[in-house]
Formats: structure tokens, C-alpha cells, sequence
């Protein structure tokens, strides 16, 4: 009894190995297959660019004078009303003194229209009176302008740029330093004019920075130049990336980043695994599964990514075709 039954149990397991090793061959006589189908070609587009402030703001002279005296060098942090530059005071107060002089003159000759009564026409009174609040004006305005002599930090933040030096001369309106608030950084770069139609504002990209290999930073294009611009002979379109970068990481202007933008290379075309093309010199060739077999056809292929290849002629939608090893 005990004989038959080890003799059944050897039985049932030459069973199921000859069964396994049957799925087997029967497995590897049936290739891999894939049905043409239509889909997009997708890629990256990666630019280098710089981290850049979102907001740069400009601190400028109020008056036309004299750079007296530097008080802070790029880099440093400023609070908004501390003291960027203080202007040469000496033509501010000359001419505060000359106004003072004339203010005073006009003065005299009113009082003095007024000691002479009905002797003094009223053509003479009216004038007079024009010249003292034009000089009152006068003494005001340059009462004001001495007291511009010190050029304050409009924000707190870090001074990015101070164009000016000790004995400059400049005019009302020059800019003497540039500041910017490093809460508030993104990246400045330009699109080859050749990616331009895949990129709009408002699409999403990722962005990696040279200083923190591995961190990738979301972010979105904020604005896409209307107009190309020159440099060294390459067209670019300028534009600004706005980061959602963490506080942890620590950002500065002038870093060198990359922005990644994912684009639709190609829009519902047909599409075949790379896997199931046979190259010869530049000619490209795949096994098409028909009713009468195999088939050896020629394709013309397009662009490539993630795995996927573009067929632009030799295959139609539905044909299957094998997947080499």
C-alpha cells in the first residue's frame, strides 16, 4: 500500500513538471507583440540660467550732486531706512543760501511796495508778490533737496549692486544701488527661439541649482518675452521662472541653475516600443505579425523618448508588431 502510493506521488510530480516544462515551450514559441497605437512623443527642454531676484528695487539719488561717501558694499543686508549713500552737501547748501538771499530780497521789495501806499501801482504790488512766493518756493525746494543728501534703502533685503563710486557726479533719478528681498528668488533665462512653441506662461517646469546637486525645486514660467533679443550672435527669449523653493534651502542670486520643462514633441502620432526596431546602417526595419506570419517591413521613424519611437510611414494603426529581446 505504502509502495503504491509513493509510486502515485511520483507519478503526480513527473505530472506537473512535464505540464510546467509544456507552458513553457509554448511560452517561448509565442513572441511578444505590440499593437500600433497613436500617442505623444514627449521630451524635456533643459536651459541654464541664473537665481535671480523676482523683485529688484532701486534706491536713487533724490538730487543732482556729488557721491560723498559709500556706506555699504554688495552683499550687505539692510534694513529699509538705513543709509546706502550720502551726497556732497556743499552745492546743496549754496544753493540753499542762494535761495535764502533771494527769498529775502523779494521780501524787501514787497515791504517796501507796501511803505509807499497808493504811490505804488498795483501792477508793481502784483509782480512782487509773484516774486516772493516763487522765492518762498525756491527756499523750500532747497531746504528739501539738503535734506536728500542721504540716500536710504527703500526695503529691507541685500544689496545686489551699488554702480556708483566715491566723487561720481550724478543727477536726480541716477540709480546708486539695486536691493532685493532673497524671500522672493526665482531664475532669469532665455528659450532658444526653436522651443519656443512648446513653452507658455504658466506652464510648469522643474528646476535643479548647480549648489544643491539633487534638490529639485518646482516652479512655473511667470513671463515669456514677446520680442527675441540678441546676445553674441544667439536668439533667446527672455523669461522669469517664479520658485517654490523650501526656506530651508538656501538660495542666492547669481547661483547657476537649470530649468526642465516636460513639452509634447509630437502630438497623436503613431508610436512603437524602440524595442521592436532592427537598425541596418541608417535604414530602420520591423517584424509586423500579419495573418500569413511574420513580415519583415521597412519604417521611416521620427523622434524618441522615454522608450517610444515616432513612425512616419511603413506601419498603420492596429498592425502588430514583435518586441525583440
Amino acid at each position: 500500500m505504502n509502495r503504491r502510493r509513493l509510486a502515485l506521488a511520483v507519478l503526480g510530480v513527473l505530472f506537473l513538471a512535464a505540464l510546467v516544462l509544456i507552458m513553457s515551450f509554448q511560452r517561448r514559441g509565442q513572441p511578444e507583440t505590440w499593437a500600433v497605437q497613436r500617442g505623444n512623443i514627449e521630451g524635456t527642454i533643459e536651459v541654464s540660467g541664473r537665481v535671480a531676484p523676482a523683485n529688484p528695487v532701486s534706491a536713487r539719488s533724490a538730487v543732482e550732486s556729488r557721491i560723498q561717501t559709500v556706506a555699504v558694499a554688495v552683499g550687505d543686508h539692510v534694513q529699509a531706512g538705513d543709509i546706502l549713500v550720502t551726497l556732497d552737501p556743499a552745492p546743496l547748501e549754496a544753493r540753499l543760501r542762494q535761495a535764502e538771499s533771494q527769498l529775502l530780497a523779494a521780501e524787501l521789495a514787497v515791504a517796501a511796495l507796501e511803505r509807499a501806499g497808493e504811490q505804488a501801482s498795483l501792477e508793481d504790488r502784483l509782480a512782487a508778490e509773484q516774486r516772493l512766493r516763487e522765492a518762498e518756493a525756491a527756499y523750500q525746494e532747497a531746504q528739501r533737496a539738503l535734506a536728500d543728501t542721504f540716500v536710504l534703502a527703500p526695503i529691507d533685503g541685500v544689496v545686489l549692486e551699488i554702480p556708483v563710486t566715491s566723487g561720481v557726479p550724478v543727477g536726480a533719478g541716477t540709480v546708486v544701488a539695486q536691493l532685493a528681498d532673497l524671500r522672493d528668488l526665482g531664475v532669469s533665462v532665455g528659450f532658444d527661439e526653436v522651443d519656443l512653441g512648446y513653452i507658455h506662461p504658466g506652464d510648469p517646469v522643474t528646476v535643479t541649482v548647480d549648489a544643491f546637486p539633487g534638490e529639485e525645486i518646482p516652479g512655473r514660467v511667470a513671463t515669456l518675452a514677446a520680442v527675441a533679443q540678441q546676445t553674441a550672435g544667439v536668439t533667446s527669449f527672455p523669461a522669469f521662472i517664479t520658485l517654490d523653493a523650501p526656506e530651508s534651502l538656501a538660495l542666492r542670486p547669481g547661483m547657476t541653475a537649470t530649468v526642465h520643462v516636460s513639452a509634447v514633441l509630437r502630438r497623436d502620432v503613431l508610436v512603437i516600443p524602440e524595442r521592436a526596431v532592427r537598425t541596418v546602417g541608417e535604414r530602420a526595419f520591423v517584424t509586423v505579425l500579419t495573418e500569413r506570419g511574420e513580415e519583415e517591413r521597412e519604417v521611416r521613424l521620427g523622434l524618441r523618448s522615454g522608450g517610444m519611437v515616432e513612425v512616419a510611414s511603413g506601419l498603420q494603426e492596429g498592425e502588430h508588431v514583435i518586441l525583440r529581446e
